[in-house]
Formats: structure tokens, sequence, C-alpha cells
């Protein structure tokens, strides 16, 4: 098998037996710095409830475990026949001591991954109508972040949102509203960006690489400014008894065309992976499909549409996104 010598260990045939309490003196000098390392651990507790602890607990005991189940591997087999240098004892104590550090930096970020899946310590409070499109972006948005809201119906049609209770947290009247523990917010892609923010497992549905983030803000801002605006100015006006107006029609196809040709190599609205703008875009789509406003011609809307569709099928997407929007249609008049 060649040369049996390193520069680390060197295995020996004729060394006579190594000194039993040396190895334990070893072992319990080990298991004193892992004991170490875990009161820091518990010094450093950032207050989760008790199941979090236990189930943190249970994963130090583990590593615990598995770190002794190493240093004995790492220590067995020391006898006449086959030992590691008694001359050498720092060595083996640096390749433990690495061991160790390995299990406890694994351990770590275990702890770390499991705080980021932090849910709000009470209900979010959501004042909403069911009917109206940014609730309904934003109630998409907290169900794939997995929050469960506090629902507070506001009915905008018998005026609700103008008692003084309700002025009194959103003095503009608008919904969606959310309280987070007295942290009070509205405007519906600043609601859903801030939940993403604040208790996402992830930064997937909004990137924190600033120049894929700034994408995804601009499309948020079309939609906002130009996408939504032009679908709510052809449409509301006809809740009033106002006409189908052609020129605002073609300022709404205009807002389709642009859409289509963001999508032009894309896969949705800000890149390949699914965002925060594509949910608040397919609340706006939803509207213009229940209304029956033509943009099957478009290609790359029509595939986007239905791929995003699917993605929001299993957060609630047809009783909180398609349902409430053809109720909508249903009440415009004749």
């Amino acid at each position: 098998m060649g040369n049996t010598k390193s520069k680390k260990v060197k295995i020996s045939q004729n060394e006579p037996p190594n000194n039993e309490e040396k190895n334990n003196e070893r072992i319990n000098s080990i298991k004193t710095e892992i004991a170490g390392a875990d009161l820091i651990r518990n010094i450093k507790d950032d207050g989760e409830d008790l199941d979090q602890n236990k189930d943190r607990d249970h994963d130090n005991a583990s590593s615990a475990s598995t770190v002794e189940g190493t240093i004995f591997l790492l220590l067995a087999n020391w006898d006449g026949s086959n030992r590691i240098e008694r001359d050498k004892p720092d060595e083996i104590m640096k390749i433990v001591t690495l061991t160790c550090i390995i299990f406890i930096f694994i351990n770590e970020m275990g702890n770390a991954v499991a705080r980021s899946k932090k849910q709000p310590a009470d209900k979010i409070k959501l004042y909403y109508f069911f009917i109206s499109p940014p609730c309904r972006a934003v109630m998409l948005t907290a169900r794939m972040l997995g929050i469960e809201f506090e629902l507070i119906s506001v009915n905008l049609l018998t005026g609700e949102h103008l008692t003084p209770e309700y002025l009194k947290i959103n003095p503009q009247h608008t919904v969606p509203t959310i309280d987070d523990n007295g942290f009070i917010l509205w405007e519906s892609r600043a609601i859903m960006t801030y939940l993403i923010s604040a208790y996402g497992k992830n930064d997937d549905l909004y990137p924190k690489n600033a120049r894929i983030r700034a994408l995804v803000d601009q499309r948020l801002q079309f939609d906002l400014a130009t996408f939504f605006t032009r679908w709510h100015a052809l449409y509301m006006p006809m809740f009033m008894g106002g006409e189908y107006d052609d020129e605002k029609a073609a300022k709404l196809k205009e807002a389709l065309d642009w859409l289509n040709a963001f999508l032009d190599s894309r896969v949705f609205v800000a890149g390949d992976n699914f965002t925060v703008a594509d949910i608040s875009m397919v609340v706006t789509m939803t509207n213009i499909q229940a209304f029956g406003f033509e943009y099957k011609e478009l290609e790359n809307v029509v595939k986007w549409f239905e791929r995003s569709k699917k993605i929001l099928e299993p957060y609630g997407y047809k009783e909180i996104d398609e349902a409430a929007a053809e109720v909508l249609a249903a009440n415009l008049p004749e």
C-alpha cells in the first residue's frame, strides 16, 4: 500500500498501548469546549417561542451527539498495534477541534434558517373589501408567505371607510390597510413588499439584488400608474352610469402591448423568476379577463398569465382573485 507515514500521524506496530487516562482527559477537554459553545448559544437566545426553542434544543443535542461520535471514531483503536504517536497529541487535538467547529457552524446555520422563518407575534389585521383588486393582491401575497390575517371587512359601498374610527387608522380612507402590532400601513404594493421583507423565508418574491429589485419596483410602478389605472379609468365610470369610452379602451390596449413587449425573452414580468410584480399584475389581468377585454392576440401576455395563475392556484387564486373579479364584473351595469 506504499509508505504508511504521514505528516500528521504515524502508524506503529511496536509501540506500547496508549494510556487510557490520557485519552479520557482529551475527550473530556473537547466535551468542555462543546459545552462552552452550547452555553454561548444559549446566552444568545433571541426569545423565540417555546416550540422553536424545543426544536433548536433538539437540533443542538443531535449536533453534540454527532460531534461526540466523531471524537470517539477519531480516538478509537488505540491499542498496541494501531495507535497515534504519543509525542504528537497536539495534531489529533487540532483535527478534533476543527471537527467540532464545523459541526457547531452547521448547527448555527440551521438556527439562522429557523429564525428566518418567523411569523408575526400576533395576527396582522387586514382592513379590506373582498372585491377590491389591491386587497386581493395583498391577500395572495400573504398566502404565499404563510401569513394568516385577522380579516376586518370595510364595506366601501356603505361608507364604512369614512367612519371616524377608520379615518383615525387611515386618514386617506383607502383599502387595504394593515395593522401589524401597531405598525399601520396602506397602499397595496407597499404592504406586499413590507410583508415579504419582514416575514419572507427568502428574497425570491422581492430579490435583494439591486438591479433585479429595481426592475421589480419599476414593474410595480407600471402596474400602479399605468396598467391598473387604465383599467380603472375605463370601467369604474361605467359603474356610475358612464358609457364605454373607446379612447380609454385604446389606452388600456396600449398598456397591454407594453406588457407584451416586457415579456419578450422573459418568463415573468421582471425576469426568469416569479416575483411580487407578477402577483400585482396578475390581479389587474384577472380584472381584464373578467370584464371581457380582448387580449388573446398578445402571445407573450397569454402565456405569462396562464403560467402565473398556475403558480398562484395553490395559494387561493381562484377564490381570492378570480371569483372576486367575476363578482365585480357581474355588477357592471348593462
